[in-house]
């Protein structure tokens, strides 16, 4: 869609009936914008601003018509309204995810717990390393990066020995059953933790996937 066909729709939805508002009505109800039905010099019935009286169909026709005259500057402005509009989205969502952070685990273990979504989960995952072996294999080294810098040189052989054992016994489990999980995570948001025995604990794989990074007093 060009500016030009833009700007005539969007004059076109300025032009639709709207509910009358006085100039009084607006200002009591807190608006922008009041409404007369009565047609402005240039013929647009339209909304028109509180401030300045200014038919808002005529204010989209000037601006189309500076766009058109200077492009560049029209995309420099749309491209700032782009990021400016991403940047409270994105804001937006995490708020909205920490507010309902406890709602949205329940959620997953929920749909987590069927044995179809699972198995269909497992499959994908299988398939996706199979297509990806350069990012699997950059995933795999990077948790053994994160691993090794969160090893403190004092650990003793004997921590050692005691960390292999947790890892064979959850391996004993069989595949995807359980895992070894860091109570305190390696990468957490607020707070990271170390490689050591007494930070590690087996618990069942789909409780892993929820924890992820996360820090969960109650599974601690």
């Amino acid at each position: 869609m060009t500016g030009q066909n833009r700007s005539s729709a969007v004059m076109q939805q300025r032009s639709e009936p709207h509910e009358i508002v006085s100039i009084a009505e607006a200002k009591a109800r807190g608006l922008r914008w009041y409404f007369t039905g009565i047609p402005c010099v240039n013929g647009h019935i339209a909304k028109r601003s509180l401030s300045n009286r200014g038919c808002r169909a005529c204010v989209e026709m000037r601006r189309a018509a500076k766009d058109q005259a200077n492009p560049a500057r029209a995309r420099e402005r749309n491209v700032r309204r782009y990021h400016k509009d991403v940047t409270a989205s994105r804001e937006k969502v995490r708020l909205a995810r920490e507010r309902h952070a406890e709602k949205r685990r329940a959620y997953d273990r929920e749909r987590y717990a069927d044995p179809d979504r699972k198995a269909a989960q497992k499959q994908q995952a299988l398939r996706w390393a199979r297509e990806n072996p350069g990012k699997r294999n950059a995933i795999v080294a990077a948790r053994r990066s994160w691993i090794k810098r969160a090893t403190p040189r004092w650990l003793t052989q004997e921590d050692r020995r005691a960390i292999a054992v947790i890892y064979r016994k959850a391996a004993s489990y069989g595949p995807g059953v359980m895992e070894v999980d860091h109570i305190v995570p390696l990468r957490g948001r607020n707070v990271c933790g170390l490689h050591v025995p007494g930070n590690l604990r087996i618990i069942p794989a789909q409780v892993n996937r929820l924890k992820s990074n996360l820090f969960s007093e109650a599974l601690a």
